[in-house]
């Protein structure tokens, strides 16, 4: 990771730390499952979707280095950090039991979203991150999905 990805990956963290500390601390916050539930099952397709478009795009980069350097890369790096930043946000409601794996799904939105804002110029940096987070986004979320299916089949 160059210096530039890991200075704006700590930047991008921190700024999602503080607006998740207003959250806690600024106003009601629900904590219950029936909570987490919900919101995921509101997110998780968006964070999907992004990492798709993310991954297609940044393959076409390989290509077409112009790609990398266009809006459209440009638009998925702010998708991907606005998703980090709901995950966090949701993550303050996260059973005890799926902190971790919530945690690990914002940490690899979070840089992904970093490689992004980063891929001119370094295309294959960024197919490479994007590949090496998919992994441990997709452990977590399997593990998330796993909940949020078996509450609403439960009806908690």
């Amino acid at each position: 990771m160059t210096t530039t990805m890991s200075k704006t990956l700590r930047t991008m963290l921190g700024t999602a730390l503080v607006a998740g500390a207003f959250g806690i601390f600024g106003g009601e916050a629900a904590a219950s499952p029936s909570d987490y539930r919900a919101g995921m099952r509101e997110l998780m397709p968006q964070a999907d979707q992004w990492i798709a478009e993310l991954t297609m795009t940044a393959d076409a980069a390989l290509t077409k280095p112009e790609v990398a350097c266009g809006a459209q890369m440009a638009e998925l790096a702010l998708r991907g950090a606005s998703i980090a930043a709901d995950l966090e946000g949701t993550g303050q409601n996260a059973p005890r039991p799926l902190a971790a794996a919530h945690t690990q799904a914002t940490r690899s939105v979070a840089h992904m979203a970093v490689a992004a804002r980063a891929a001119c110029g370094n295309p294959a940096g960024t197919v490479g991150v994007i590949a090496s987070e998919s992994a441990g986004y997709s452990a977590s979320m399997l593990r998330i999905n796993v909940f949020v299916a078996r509450s609403y089949a439960s009806g908690r």
